[in-house]
């Protein structure tokens, strides 16, 4: 989960993808929850765009994107992505679902940078 930038977000799908693949199981199976990338600049709104694109020309269809950034990867992938404010928000909203939850998928990958403190949304303890 820990930090973000255009280039270490797009590796890291990229290997994730290949590991679901790899086990052979279907991206159907695979969640992908993504926060803001902070401190990018006058580009960031671009470059969040972009990975929102980039998660659907891998084929990822399970998308959750986290923060103040949200609308913007949404933005890339057609608005296909559910949209969350903040973790908190997130963790509200998975904890009455009684299915479709973030915790049901077989694969989840959580990255965006630090600030967002995206560990938060699941326990490994």
């Amino acid at each position: 989960a820990y930090n973000a930038n255009p280039s270490s977000m797009k590796a890291a799908l990229k290997a994730f993808r290949q590991k679901v693949l790899e086990a052979q199981s279907d991206l159907k199976d695979a969640g992908l929850i993504l926060g803001d990338m902070n401190e990018l600049g006058p580009k960031a709104k671009t470059y969040h765009e972009e990975l929102g694109r980039h998660c659907l020309e891998l084929g990822f269809k399970n998308l959750i994107f986290v923060g103040s950034m949200a609308g913007d990867y949404n933005a890339g992938c057609g608005g296909l992505g559910a949209e969350f404010s903040s973790v908190e928000s997130l963790k509200r909203k998975n904890s009455k679902a009684e299915d479709g939850s973030f915790l049901n998928y077989k694969w989840l990958f959580i990255k965006g940078s630090r600030s967002l403190q995206l560990e938060s949304i699941v326990d490994i303890n």
